[in-house]
């Protein structure tokens, strides 16, 4: 158990630092880091229970290890009003890297995904959680993507999911 804790806290800190260094992000907000670790968990072994929810992916144990992580100072969470919980990275966590295979795993994900929006990563990783967990098919997800989060039209998704590679180039 520890050392699967000791590896989720390296993910989450490497998560906020890779933001910052990769892609200038100084807050990181709280979904983006359950998002981009949903992504690393399914191209891993690592299993974080992850479940589906209106505002996107969610895993408590994710949760866990952000909050072990504040606790030894490697992030800090910051409340901003219409924001919600954003995270920055702490003193003590600048030289907290995981392990070399998650290092590459992880790295390729947030250089891939962490250019997306929180609304635009919500809906890649919904439509992947889809496919993954339910076999949704790509001309199925859009409209199932749409029943769980109502928020664009089907050609925006459509374009998202696609220039994301998460489905095929659909013609409709």
């Amino acid at each position: 158990m520890k050392e699967i804790v000791k590896r989720g806290v390296e993910l989450v800190t490497y998560t906020v630092k890779g933001m910052r260094e990769i892609h200038q992000k100084e807050r990181i907000h709280r979904a983006i880091i359950q998002n981009l670790l949903y992504l690393f968990s399914s191209k891993s072994d690592m299993d974080s229970h992850y479940t589906i929810y209106h505002y996107g992916v969610s895993s408590p144990i994710v949760d866990s290890f952000l909050n072990v992580a504040e606790g030894l100072g490697y992030v800090e969470r910051k409340w901003s009003l219409g924001k919600g919980y954003t995270f920055t990275l702490g003193e003590a966590g600048k030289n907290i890297t995981p392990q070399q295979k998650d290092l590459r795993v992880l790295s390729e994900i947030i250089k891939t995904y962490g250019k997306f929006s929180l609304k635009e990563l919500t809906i890649i990783t919904i439509a992947l959680y889809l496919k993954e967990n339910f076999d949704v098919a790509d001309d199925k997800v859009i409209k199932a993507v749409l029943s769980i989060k109502p928020a664009g039209d089907e050609y925006e998704i459509k374009h998202l999911l696609q220039s994301a590679d998460v489905i095929s180039n659909l013609s409709r």
